[in-house]
């Protein structure tokens, strides 16, 4: 059964993050520093966000988004989480925005959409999609009906261009990447020992628990959390 995203980890994915990733993307020009509020947008912003294609406000919403996800997965206090029980049945929420699943996704989305909901994106517009997204987009609507349109294809969308891309076809085929040091879904792989003694402490632990412990259950809790995240289905369904 899915577990929904901790308190620990959900206070760990703070907005500041989503704001700080678009403003240093360049997407938006003269973002102001952050200073815990919304950001007004004048006329002439929010016409020249609007008249932007679907598609490319698309790829500016799920760019902000992946960053944001990567800030969290270098974050100190997210890593010293990682073992603990609190977290230990959330492990997805470490992976790659494509793999960590739609609650994960979703935290993101709604951060974005109070910050910037009102700056000209149009939320409640998508590109289309094909036949072959009904599935999907018919789960996310389960998840949260009210996520707005763009949200839901800019997510079943990247996913399953990410499966394609990686030929992620089953179960096993997603072990075999999960568990692959060339694709390093932790990080882990070259880290160096830096003055944050307990984050090198877990990284080398799980460095260790997922690409030398031949006994270790981490790659299996890892491969089986991902799943769970995305519905139970085989990376083809996505």
């Amino acid at each position: 059964m899915k577990v929904l995203t901790p308190k620990a980890l959900r206070e760990a994915m703070s907005e500041e993050m989503v704001y700080n990733a678009l403003r240093e993307s360049g997407y938006i020009r003269n973002l102001p520093v952050y200073t815990g509020g919304v950001k007004e947008f004048s006329e002439e912003e929010k016409d020249e966000i609007s008249r932007l294609p679907l598609s490319l406000q698309m790829d500016v919403i799920w760019n902000t988004l992946e960053d944001a996800q990567n800030k969290l997965r270098n974050k100190p206090e997210a890593w010293r989480l990682f073992y603990s029980e609190e977290c230990s049945n959330s492990l997805n929420v470490f992976m790659p925005l494509e793999l960590a699943g739609v609650d994960v996704f979703v935290i993101w989305a709604r951060h974005f959409q109070r910050l910037f909901g009102k700056a000209g994106f149009n939320l409640e517009m998508a590109p289309s999609t094909s036949d072959s997204f009904k599935d999907a987009l018919a789960w996310m609507d389960e998840v949260d009906y009210t996520l707005p349109p763009m949200f839901k294809v800019a997510f079943v969308t990247n996913r399953r261009r990410f499966a394609e891309g990686n030929k992620l076809v089953g179960k096993r085929e997603l072990y075999d990447y999960v568990t692959s040091t060339q694709n390093d879904v932790l990080g882990v792989r070259d880290w160096q020992k830096d003055s944050d003694s307990s984050v090198y402490t877990v990284k080398v632990r799980a460095q260790r628990d997922l690409y030398n412990d031949d006994v270790s259950s981490l790659p299996f809790r890892l491969v089986r959390q991902i799943i769970l995240a995305n519905n139970g289905d085989d990376p083809i369904n996505w």
